[in-house]
């Protein structure tokens, strides 16, 4: 480009469109920003965008503009109101649901306001359900979003003994896991019933599943045990410390996670004795405490950056996961 502004006498003169969306095709690498009224269309008019590929860069831009703390998060969750459960492509049904789940609502949504998020994303997953052809990618898909965002303990309760199941999904353990895995996070099952579903499924997989939910308990107890585990000498695998590390930043009280943010600069780094510098860059990143969106935590991380015994896999999960957290301290200061 060579100029700010490029005028198309094409459109003069014609009407305004709802939406402007530059690089629809997806041509380019630039970070896009759309204009204002295209940002207040999406929730109405993003769902009637025909073409996958533009509603793809609406929902990347959208999501950036989250990041750069110039999209206030709350209007990401309500174009995902009105528009993920009319999506019809997987892939960005994937990608939305993830970022979501993964990094918009625990990191950019205040604490107060993250359940009314995820009961936002489940009702728009379990519209997509109703609306899917049973059995299909897509219904199986958003019954997986429903299990992992719903708080219907009820639903879910059934679920997870094999009742109700939606179609496609009898006897799927990966699915009964995301289900247990939420109900933990919840404190709603506890060791007792993780242990009982680890009967059912003594599998690799179902071994890391019951760590990650074991972990994911909001009380103080699951913490501590989940915490000396991963940090403990007790011959865990690689699989099975980052199962742990997966669970363990859950839980709606700040208070009983706050203690672990200093210690994850203390005992983190001084597993390098014993595990291998690719193993311990996992660890040391899914370890790392990117719920916790406050000021202390990027001033320890500031803090732990200036020390020398870092190792390099060490430092770099330190470096990219303070450089995330930092875009949600950023938006939470514009938008709350």
């Amino acid at each position: 480009m060579d100029r700010n502004e490029t005028v198309l006498p094409e459109l003069e003169g014609k009407p305004a469109a709802n939406m402007m969306i530059p690089n629809a095709a997806d041509l380019t690498w630039a970070n896009i920003k759309l204009d204002p009224a295209t940002v207040a269309a999406a929730p109405a008019e993003l769902s009637s965008v025909p073409q996958a590929q533009a509603r793809a860069v609406v929902w990347t831009a959208l999501i950036d503009g989250v990041a750069l703390a110039e999209i206030d998060p709350r209007h990401l969750l309500a174009v995902m109101a009105t528009s993920w459960a009319q999506e019809s492509n997987q892939s960005i049904i994937n990608r939305v649901g993830l970022q979501m789940t993964l990094r918009i609502i625990p990191q950019f949504i205040p604490v107060p306001e993250q359940d009314g998020a995820y009961a936002v994303m489940a009702k728009a997953a379990a519209s997509m359900l109703a609306q899917s052809e049973p059995g299909s990618s897509r219904a199986l898909v958003a019954a997986r979003y429903v299990a992992t965002s719903s708080a219907d303990e009820e639903l879910l309760r059934s679920w997870a003994y094999g009742d109700q199941v939606p179609e496609g999904l009898a006897g799927d353990s990966d699915f009964r896991w995301v289900v247990l895995c939420n109900l933990a996070r919840r404190g709603s099952i506890g060791p007792v019933e993780i242990d009982a579903a680890l009967e059912r499924d003594h599998t690799m997989q179902g071994n890391l599943k019951a760590l990650q939910a074991r972990a994911s308990g909001p009380d103080a107890s699951a913490k501590e045990w989940a915490w000396e585990q991963i940090t403990g000498d007790h011959g865990r695998s690689n699989y099975e410390l980052n199962a742990l590390a997966t669970g363990f930043w859950h839980a709606h009280d700040h208070d009983v996670l706050r203690p672990y943010v200093a210690r994850y600069f203390t005992d983190v780094p001084a597993l390098s004795g014993r595990l291998g510098e690719d193993a311990l860059a996992r660890v040391a990143a899914l370890a790392y405490p990117s719920n916790m969106v406050e000021t202390s935590t990027v001033e320890q991380s500031a803090a732990a950056l200036q020390r020398a015994d870092l190792t390099a896999s060490v430092r770099r999960a330190i470096v990219d996961a303070d450089s995330e957290l930092r875009e949600a301290l950023a938006s939470r200061a514009v938008f709350g």
